[in-house]
């Protein structure tokens, strides 16, 4: 983003000289585009009532401070991508079955990549409000993505049936996974607030974040996601920290690279469910969706 039209006109003379690239366009610092902002970042669409008068204001300031026209030609005579490249993630033949996917105001960070690869190995997936709903719907198993449980503890604590009916679901081994503030979830509890206690340990959020890293993992054992032995890779970042108190606590992965839960280790494990402060992409982890599938059919 540009300051002024002095600024922008100085950047473009640069970019131009030393990159020898065309520049059509520069977006001005103004308030009018502003984006708000919390500790993970940016707010969540779905809590914006506003979002849609937002993206036409976006567009209005694309539109006055691009060069359109140039933008089109340059997508027109750009060469196509080539053909057969490798497939981003696994796809085998599993029999069909229904992934329970937690998308409310509390949790909403997943890659859509993430939830098309389940559906191309055959999961139809059955959307639901760990908030809003009574409890767990009829499916074969759970993703619980990332978001801000901690805002929203006093209402997921309030929702008892739910955390009974999450808590069941668990100990019935079917699978679950969980990603962030999904794993927070699966705690016992959030600040005192009580959770769905699949896993007997407190979360606690922090006022500095207490990792902000992309990661390595390996698994070190087999799990729902991949197998003993393989590398995947994602990102973390959180303000929470769990607090390992009693029961030894089972991991699924060793840290290469990044914090995890312990410095060392993440993806708490107990029967059929995984939980992680990992988010990772189905590119950088490509047996996910065949191995969550495969675990909801049985036939892991």
């Amino acid at each position: 983003m540009v300051k002024n039209r002095k600024h922008y006109l100085k950047t473009k003379e640069a970019v131009e000289k030393l990159a020898d690239l065309p520049v059509i366009g520069g977006i001005p610092r103004d308030d009018f585009i502003k984006v708000e902002q919390r500790h993970l970042g940016l707010v969540p669409a779905v809590e914006r009532e506003n979002i849609k008068k937002n993206i036409d204001d976006w567009g209005l300031v694309m539109g006055e401070n691009i060069d359109l026209d140039a933008l089109t030609n340059i997508m027109k005579s750009s060469g196509k991508l080539p053909e057969g490249r490798e497939p981003l993630f696994h796809e085998e033949y599993c029999d069909r079955v229904k992934i329970g996917i937690a998308r409310d105001e509390v949790f909403n960070f997943y890659y859509q990549d993430n939830l098309e690869a389940l559906e191309s190995n055959n999961a139809d997936l059955i959307y639901f409000s760990p908030l809003h709903d009574e409890e767990v719907p009829d499916v074969d198993g759970l993703y619980i993505g990332g978001g801000y449980p901690e805002i929203f503890a006093r209402e997921l604590e309030a929702n008892q049936s739910m955390r009974h009916s999450m808590k069941q679901f668990h100990q019935e081994e079917r699978p679950i996974y969980a990603e962030c503030g999904g794993l927070m979830y699966l705690t016992r509890s959030i600040n005192q607030h009580q959770m769905c206690d699949v896993f007997p340990y407190d979360s606690h959020m922090t006022k500095k974040p207490q990792a902000l890293s992309y990661v390595i993992a390996q698994a070190t054992q087999d799990n729902i996601i991949i197998p003993k032995g393989e590398i995947f890779h994602g990102h973390e970042f959180h303000y929470s920290r769990l607090e390992l108190e009693g029961a030894q606590p089972k991991f699924a992965f060793d840290i290469l690279r990044g914090r995890g839960v312990t410095g060392n280790c993440d993806g708490l494990m107990s029967k059929n469910t995984l939980a992680s402060y990992v988010h990772t992409h189905v590119a950088a982890c490509p047996s996910f969706a065949s191995r969550m599938v495969k675990a909801a059919a049985h036939d892991l």
